[in-house]
């Protein structure tokens, strides 16, 4: 890993986000050992005594960049977003609606699976899809998914267009899908009974990759006080 992003305090009242270059600003870095995204390594890093240029403060490279004619591609509503925000809030905005989105798929892959089972699985002489409960657990994870995808859907258009709710919108959508996900994985793994345990099949690693999705990018107890805030406006900050 050769780079990093890091939030430090630039005055009293005033924070501000830097891009450390490894080579220029030495850091150190170690492996995290995590439940769920096992595919995808992480690491913790620690920057003591590390020291950035001031050009590399992302307000800094940004407004370098758009001197320049060199910002990244990106839609134009996005664009607009860097107007009327602060850099890191509009980037933000991406990463969480997109988490949205990847909660989604984790608990349409979990659904699927579940819909396939209860028409195969037979107990008492008939398949499970036919007792009541197992008809209810499969509605709730319908109704959840469903949701959660035209909620995340709905984030991403605001984002295209630009629009300032798609603060509000993508952190919405993080918490939301995050937690229907590991919802929707739970009733997957009770449908598929002992099996469902097993490591023979996907279900724990869509339930461990399904709790990872609350935490990273923002837990959501903070989503959750960013959503309201831009609810209630300037002076109502609960994280300040």
């Amino acid at each position: 890993m050769r780079y990093g992003i890091c939030r430090g305090k630039r005055s009293r009242n005033r924070s501000t986000d830097l891009l450390i270059e490894k080579e220029v600003s030495p850091w150190e870095t170690s492996p995290l050992h995590k439940i769920g995204w096992n595919a995808s390594d992480t690491g913790e890093m620690f920057f003591d005594n590390c020291k950035v240029p001031k050009e590399n403060e992302m307000g800094a490279i940004l407004q370098n960049a758009a001197s320049k004619g060199q910002m990244p591609a990106m839609s134009p509503g996005y664009a607009k977003l860097f107007t009327i925000m602060t850099p890191t809030t509009a980037l933000l905005t991406l990463p969480r609606a997109g988490m949205g989105l990847m909660s989604v798929g984790i608990a349409q892959a979990a659904f699927e699976a579940s819909v396939k089972y209860a028409k195969e699985r037979v107990t008492f002489g008939k398949p499970i899809g036919r007792h009541q409960l197992i008809q209810n657990m499969l509605y709730e994870m319908n109704l959840l998914i469903e949701t959660a995808r035209l909620l995340g859907y709905k984030a991403i258009d605001a984002i295209n267009k630009g629009d300032p709710d798609a603060r509000r919108l993508s952190s919405m959508a993080k918490v939301y899908s995050g937690e229907s996900a590991v919802k929707v994985t739970y009733h997957a793994i009770q449908i598929h009974g002992a099996n469902g345990l097993s490591q023979e099949l996907p279900l724990e690693r869509y339930f461990r990759d399904a709790r990872m999705q609350t935490v990273p990018d923002g837990t959501s107890e903070m989503m959750k006080l960013i959503s309201t805030y831009t609810i209630l406006g300037k002076g109502f900050s609960a994280y300040a």
